[in-house]
């Protein structure tokens, strides 16, 4: 703790050091809501600048901020039993109940003073990377400012191992080629960008790292939009505070520290515009300073796949258990017809798109009154990768729907804004489309989901969907 903090936000940090120590953990939570909000209306800069700091002082030695429960750093796990239910968890694909998982071993390796407990919290870490390593991948600062605040080797060595599983290209096998690495840094603040795919969607991951001997506050990465390039689908970690659902305020970067913030974001058009700004404060100043991030362009397109010209078709039965077991991504997207464009019509032109790309159309099967079809298509790319695309058009919906299932995630997202792209062009410029006319994609804003047909409540998370939050 700071003694140079002002009176007001030292005290309120002593007693929140108080109430932890006594298990006091409502009186500690009432104690850091005043504590934020300090942070937002405190009087005087200084108050505001004193409270960011300390609200990263109690995340650091209790390992969040505004905590669901507070572990005593005595806590004693069965991690036999935690072992068990991680199996059961991973045969079952329940990421729900691992995520939270995550946040009680890494509370436990942040507060913990147990050497055996902090090291077994890391080998669940670990056992759960194996299994997605996108799941742990947003708490990599955290892991980084363990590594770098660890004294036990072992641990050392563990946390190294959980980090070159996030980003084997940023730290070395050997941990302590990791720390002299990270010890000799440039004295600068550095941002890095990069980006991903996460089966629908495009991950953006943005890195700020703090090299100067200065402590940062008032930190924010504010990204620029652009009308109908990408929309912001997710920010991650999620405790971050968003503003104009845009800039992140990040709060307080101290000396060596690193925050990492994964921006999930749904692409609207083949070229994707990236571009970010980060503005801190310095520590007893008021002006902010500002760096830009590198900007990307991405070509979506360029990471579409490349279909063999296959002569004969595939048997539907192998399509369907190709597509049912065996594809690692599957995507679907569902847009709601206006009345000016009839199933048939959509389903007509969803047909001839995906036929262009080379696929071949392996099943058709169309009823009339009232119209229904469904069209199941295969290719096969140039390396042997084998994609399904299921298309179906319903009047009774009144929606056309595109499924797509492959092994390469890169192909899905760009198939989906191949596809979504032209689609869009043709039935917009089409002779039946009326300027008033909107196609709009049938996607829950809470759980991301698509659904069936127009609703105003989402059949998979129950959350009430204003049609004004639907994309067109």
């Amino acid at each position: 703790m700071d003694r140079s903090w002002t009176s007001e936000v030292k005290n309120c940090v002593q007693n929140i050091n108080r109430a932890i120590k006594k298990q006091d953990f409502i009186q500690a939570k009432m104690l850091i809501d005043t504590l934020i909000q300090m942070r937002k209306d405190g009087a005087r800069s200084i108050i505001r600048q004193d409270a960011s700091i300390a609200l990263d002082y109690i995340t650091q030695k209790y390992g969040k901020e505004k905590p669901t429960d507070f572990l005593s750093e005595d806590w004693k796990g069965d991690f036999k039993a935690i072992r068990k239910r991680l199996a059961t968890l991973i045969q079952t694909r329940n990421t729900m109940e691992m995520k939270l998982l995550i946040e009680r071993m890494n509370t436990v390796i942040t507060t913990n003073k147990d050497q055996s407990e902090r090291s077994q919290s890391v080998q669940i870490l670990s056992e759960i990377a194996n299994y997605d390593v996108k799941l742990i991948d947003p708490y990599e600062q955290k892991y980084l400012q363990l590594l770098l605040s660890e004294k036990d080797t072992s641990i050392q060595r563990q946390l190294n191992e959980l980090l070159v599983r996030i980003d084997p290209s940023n730290y070395y096998g050997d941990h302590s080629k990791t720390l002299e690495k990270l010890n000799h840094r440039e004295k600068i603040l550095n941002v890095t960008v990069k980006y991903d795919f996460s089966n629908d969607f495009l991950r953006y991951k943005v890195k700020i790292l703090n090299n100067t001997n200065e402590i940062l506050w008032d930190v924010n990465y504010r990204l620029n939009l652009y009308a109908n390039n990408f929309v912001i689908r997710r920010i991650y970690p999620e405790f971050y505070e968003i503003y104009e659902g845009h800039i992140i305020y990040l709060s307080v970067l101290r000396p060596g520290d690193m925050k990492e913030v994964i921006i999930s974001i749904e692409p609207r058009s083949p070229q994707i515009y990236l571009e970010g700004m980060v503005n801190y404060k310095k520590e007893n100043e008021n002006d902010y300073y500002a760096i830009p991030a590198e900007d990307l362009m991405i070509d979506i397109l360029e990471h579409s796949p490349k279909f063999q010209n296959l002569e004969k078709k595939i048997g539907v039965s192998h399509i369907r258990e190709y597509f049912d077991f065996h594809v690692k991504f599957k995507s679907s997207n569902v847009f709601a017809l206006p009345d000016s464009i009839s199933p048939k019509l959509a389903y007509t032109i969803g047909k001839t798109i995906i036929e262009k790309l080379y696929m071949i159309l392996s099943l058709d099967v169309m009823d009339e009154d009232p119209f229904f079809g469904e069209a199941l298509f295969y290719g096969k790319t140039k390396k042997n990768e084998e994609t399904v695309v299921i298309l179906r058009s319903s009047a009774e919906n009144k929606s056309l729907e595109i499924t797509i299932g492959t092994k390469n995630n890169s192909h899905l997202v760009a198939m989906q804004i191949n596809f979504d792209s032209q689609l869009r062009q043709t039935i917009t410029t089409h002779p039946e489309f009326s300027p008033n006319d909107k196609l709009i994609e049938l996607r829950c804003p809470s759980c991301l989901s698509s659904y069936d047909k127009p609703r105003d409540w989402c059949p998979w998370c129950g959350e009430t969907i204003s049609p004004d939050k639907l994309l067109s």
